[in-house]
């Protein structure tokens, strides 16, 4: 009885991927786009890079240069598919209005978000390592635990705006 239960399930399973593409569902997304694989890139760098961020405790006894090093990979990543998305943003020529719109903010988006990010990296940084803060100006007298709830928040926000844009950049755009 048993037997016959797996051989069905199997025979059931194997049929059910069997039928023509015509009753396949398309994906909606068009076609693949250099600038909009480099936008989802980013965002997704972006997103693990404020969460190791927003995660760095320090231990216990202090240790110099901890942040650095605790946000080191994610953070060299995250810096590399920014580049990378300057770089396909430059090359990209628009083909509509929507295109163009898209791609500006997908470039502003990545400026804001390394902006707030740096800010909070650098100002993390100096507060546990016990020396001045050397990064982007920040407002006079926002505390440590203010930037990094401020990237946390950008962060996400722009993430969530950049997956959008990258639907649009891949629908409108041509390549």
């Amino acid at each position: 009885m048993i037997v016959r239960l797996a051989v069905s399930a199997t025979a059931l399973a194997a049929l059910a991927g069997c039928g023509d593409d015509t009753t396949q569902s398309k994906p909606a997304s068009g076609a693949p786009s250099p600038a909009a694989e480099r936008v989802s890139d980013w965002s997704s760098a972006a997103v693990s890079y404020n969460t190791i961020l927003q995660r760095c405790d320090q231990p216990s006894p202090p240790t110099r240069g901890y942040v650095a090093r605790c946000t080191r990979k994610w953070r060299r990543n995250y810096e590399r598919e920014t580049a990378r998305l300057r770089r396909a943003l430059v090359g990209q020529r628009p083909s509509s209005r929507t295109c163009m719109d898209a791609l500006v903010r997908a470039k502003s988006l990545a400026r804001e978000t390394t902006t707030v990010l740096r800010q909070a990296f650098e100002s993390y940084r100096a507060a546990l390592d016990n020396r001045p803060y050397r990064g982007p100006p920040i407002p006079r007298g926002t505390s440590v635990f203010g930037l990094l709830k401020r990237a946390d928040r950008i962060s996400k926000r722009d993430a969530r705006l950049a997956e959008r844009l990258s639907t649009t950049i891949r629908r409108r755009c041509a390549t």
